[in-house]
């Protein structure tokens, strides 16, 4: 069993680990749970509803999560 303190190391080793594969423009997988991956979304025309005038936002990566089916099903039968 870990402690609380080297269970903290770990998981913040594990987060290090992803987002530096990310930067490097790799994904991670975790068979069974989930694959980390950064997407690159192109400059688009967005609309500011407060004020009614188009904008341009510029091209950026943005991160992903994209979770196992087995999770989503445990998720989805454990919140109705």
């Amino acid at each position: 069993m870990l402690t609380k303190s080297e269970a903290r190391r770990v998981l913040n080793f594990t987060f290090e680990i992803i987002v530096e594969s990310m930067k490097e423009g790799k994904s991670v997988k975790f068979p069974g749970f989930a694959k980390f991956y950064a997407e690159h979304r192109p400059e688009r025309i967005v609309m500011n509803p407060r004020l009614g005038k188009k904008a341009v936002s510029a091209a950026r990566v943005v991160p992903r999560v994209r979770f196992s089916t087995k999770v989503g099903e445990v998720v989805n039968t454990t919140l109705r």
